[in-house]
C-alpha cells in the first residue's frame, strides 16, 4: 500500500476548497430604479416636507394673529364702547301719559316756541333743522332763565370784559346771572336731542336783555342792558290730548295754537291759527276782550271763551313728536299741522 504524502494531502485539501468555493459563489446584479418609481419618491418627499413646513409656520402664524387682533381691539376702544351701548339696551319704561302729570309738563316745556322765534307752529313740518344755533339757544337759556337755573354773581372783574354795560337806566350793571356751560349743554341735549351742540356765542334776545358768551370763564353771563325792541304779540298753546307708540320710544302730543297781534289800542285785533300770521281765521273789536293778564303765570293768556269759540271754528290742531335717545331722554323732534 502507498502511504499519502502529507504534502500532497494538503494540495488536494485546498484544491477542493477552492472548487466547493467556486461552486456556491452567488453573482449579485444592481438595477437602475425605474423613471416612475423616481418621480413616485420626490412626490412623496415634497408632500412629506410640505405638511412638516405647514405643521411648524402654522403653529407660529396662529398665535401671532391672535396677538393682532388683541392689539386691533386695544387700539379701538371707542368701537367697543359702542358695541357694548348696542348690547345694553336703554329700558324702556311705562310713560304716565297725564296731561296734568309732571312727565308731559316736562315734555311740553321742550317745544321751542317763544318771541322772535321760527314759526314752529307752521301748516308745514317744522323740525330743529328749521332753527338757527342762535334760536334754539335762545330758547334753551331762556327756559333756563325762568326756572333760576344759574348764579348770581358781581360785575367785579370782569366789566371790561362785557360788551354790554349798561343796563336799561343807563348806569352800569352790577349783578349778572351766571349760566355754566355744561349745564346749558344739559338742557340743551335734552330739548333738542344729545347729538346737537350749543353755540358759544352772544344770544341776542332783542327784549332788553343779553346773554354774553365769555371766553375766559367758559359761561354764559345773562342781564339786561339798554338796547332791544320789537313788536308784540300774544299767543297760547294748550293740550289736546297724549298718545305714544307701542314700543314706548315717542310720545306724541296734540295740541292748538293761537295768536294775535298786540295792537296797543288798534282795533280790530286779528286772530290767527300759525305762528307767521299766514291764515288769520278771525278779528275782535278789543283786546280786553281777547287777553287777560294772569297774575299766577305772570303774563296774558288767552280769555277761555275766546279760545273754545276759535277751537271750534277755524284753529287747526298740532302733532309734536317726542323720540327716545340713549340716555333715556325723550327730545323734541318735529312739530306737524293735522290741517285738512
Amino acid at each position: 500500500m502507498k502511504e499519502n504524502n502529507p504534502k500532497e494531502i494538503q494540495e488536494n485539501e485546498t484544491k477542493t476548497e477552492v472548487t466547493r468555493s467556486s461552486d456556491t459563489r452567488y453573482v449579485v446584479q444592481r438595477r437602475k430604479p425605474s423613471v416612475f418609481l423616481s418621480i413616485i419618491l420626490v412626490l412623496i418627499g415634497a408632500v412629506a416636507t410640505a405638511v412638516i413646513m405647514l405643521i411648524f409656520f402654522g403653529y407660529k402664524i396662529i398665535p401671532s394673529n391672535e396677538e393682532n387682533n388683541t392689539q386691533i381691539e386695544e387700539q379701538t376702544p371707542e368701537n367697543k364702547e359702542e358695541e357694548k351701548k348696542e348690547e345694553e339696551k336703554v329700558e324702556v319704561k311705562e310713560p304716565d301719559l297725564n296731561m296734568d302729570g309732571e312727565f308731559v309738563k316736562s315734555l311740553y316745556k321742550k317745544i321751542p316756541i317763544q318771541y322772535f322765534s321760527p314759526a314752529i307752529y307752521s301748516y308745514y313740518r317744522t323740525t330743529e333743522a328749521n332753527m338757527t344755533g342762535n334760536q334754539k339757544m335762545l330758547f334753551v337759556l331762556n327756559n333756563m332763565r325762568e326756572s333760576n337755573q344759574y348764579k348770581k354773581r358781581s360785575t367785579d372783574g370782569i366789566i371790561d370784559r362785557l360788551e354790554r354795560i349798561m343796563d336799561t337806566s343807563g348806569e352800569n350793571i352790577t349783578e349778572i346771572q351766571v349760566f355754566s356751560v355744561e349745564d346749558v349743554e344739559n338742557n340743551f341735549k335734552s330739548v333738542f336731542g344729545r347729538k346737537q351742540n350749543i353755540v358759544k356765542e352772544d344770544i341776542e334776545t332783542n327784549m332788553g336783555y343779553v346773554y354774553e358768551y365769555d371766553k375766559q370763564d367758559d359761561c354764559f353771563y345773562g342781564h339786561s342792558y339798554a338796547g332791544g325792541g320789537g313788536y308784540g304779540y300774544f299767543y297760547q298753546n294748550v293740550i289736546d290730548s297724549v298718545e305714544k307708540s307701542k314700543d314706548n320710544k315717542e310720545i306724541y302730543i296734540y295740541d292748538y295754537y293761537i295768536k294775535s297781534t298786540m295792537g296797543y289800542g288798534t282795533k280790530p285785533v286779528q286772530i290767527y291759527t300759525y305762528s307767521d300770521n299766514s291764515n288769520p281765521i278771525g278779528e275782535e273789536s278789543d283786546e280786553s276782550l281777547v287777553v287777560t293778564y294772569d297774575n299766577e303765570k305772570g303774563k296774558y293768556i288767552f280769555n277761555e271763551n275766546i279760545f273754545n269759540k276759535y277751537k271750534n271754528s277755524g284753529l287747526v290742531k298740532f302733532k309734536h313728536t317726542f323720540k327716545l335717545d340713549d340716555n333715556g331722554n325723550y327730545y323734541w323732534y318735529c312739530c306737524e299741522s293735522l290741517h285738512d
